[in-house]
């Protein structure tokens, strides 16, 4: 009995060790590169903090990488990451999907010098807050991610979905979306989409999108850039019959809006220049906008300072639905998706 006694000891030890080995850890894998991948909510918790905690000790380390594996069932988790402030060394947070249907059902809250989101789907998440909080001291990019079915819950937020923010006293902050999609997302009664948020010290630099869509989100405005100084729109889309207040709403004169090849087809304004107490319509600077559509239902002059004016809206039957199926199969909806086949060098 003693022999099988210890052979059953023996497999236990080892059937233990071996799922210690298993549990997920952060490892090097490129030169200043640590990467945590995840599989299971678990990851999500202490390993996560933990890979945190060592990157900032570690001097060779430059980047934490947390890989998103496509089979991942992570259901409404979602991942808060915070650096050190004021950091020793600027450290990227980057967040990865091993491909881009690689899915996050709940908040996600990234502060540090520098962020990345990658190859990601950001889906169903239901919360009374922003779905994305991104507060950047130097550089924030998102890149090849597909936000859809998001809900901001609170009927008495202002809150925006996706809420960017410099750093405090971060005086170059910059942030840059390329190749995104956002589907079908809601605030309820207040709140936009994508909102800069910052004021005083905690103001963007610039805003920059590059190839990205808005389709049918049931927001107040799908873009507010609230005080950043400089916003670029090249290959925009914002497609948006369901936006109560305007697509694009610009409160401070101190915006510098320029596009190239930008569209917008909304029930309501394509762009606003919102007056008010302590800012008159002839505040706002003008815009630079080439090959510039503007599209809406209603019958109002554009503010001059566009140079464009307001054409009646075209898109009256978006199948929206159709466009979220194919792109959660893999296909998103691009600028090229909704871009007339012919440009004008001022627009039409």
């Amino acid at each position: 009995m003693r022999p099988r006694w210890r052979a059953a000891l023996g497999a236990l030890v080892g059937g233990l060790l071996a799922a210690c080995s298993a549990a997920p850890a952060a490892s090097p894998d490129l030169p200043g590169v640590l990467t945590l991948r995840v599989a299971a909510p678990g990851d999500l918790g202490l390993p996560l903090q933990q890979a945190l905690t060592r990157a900032e000790a570690d001097a060779s380390i430059h980047t934490l990488r947390v890989l998103i594996r496509d089979d991942a069932a992570l259901g409404d988790m979602g991942l808060s990451l915070v650096a050190a402030q004021p950091a020793p060394r600027p450290l990227t947070l980057l967040i990865e999907g091993e491909r881009p249907s690689a899915t996050l059902g709940g908040p996600v809250h990234l502060e540090g010098a520098r962020l990345a989101l990658r190859r990601l789907t950001l889906r169903g998440v239901r919360s009374a807050g922003p779905a994305l909080t991104l507060r950047v001291g130097e550089t924030v990019t998102l890149e090849e991610v597909l936000f859809c079915e998001n809900i901001r819950l609170d009927a008495d937020s202002p809150d925006p979905l996706i809420d960017l923010a410099a750093l405090q006293s971060a005086p170059d902050a910059r942030a840059t979306l390329r190749r995104v999609a956002l589907l079908r997302n809601a605030t309820t009664q207040r709140g936009g989409l994508i909102e800069a948020t910052g004021t005083g010290r905690r103001i963007l630099r610039a805003l920059t999108l590059e190839d990205v869509v808005f389709v049918d989100n049931d927001v107040e405005a799908a873009l507010l850039p609230g005080f950043t100084d400089a916003v670029h729109l090249r290959q925009t889309a914002l497609v948006e019959p369901r936006v109560r207040r305007a697509a694009l709403v610009i409160t401070s004169p101190r915006v510098q809006l320029a596009a190239e090849h930008l569209l917008i087809d909304a029930a309501q304004l394509p762009i606003l220049l919102q007056s008010s107490e302590d800012v008159a319509p002839q505040d706002f600077p003008p815009a630079r906008l080439q090959a510039t559509t503007l599209r809406s239902a209603r019958r109002v002059d554009a503010p001059p300072q566009l140079g464009v004016a307001f054409t009646p809206r075209e898109l009256e039957h978006l199948d929206s639905a159709a466009l979220l199926r194919e792109a959660l199969r893999g296909t998103w909806p691009t600028f090229q998706t909704f871009a007339p086949r012919r440009w004008g060098s001022r627009g039409h």
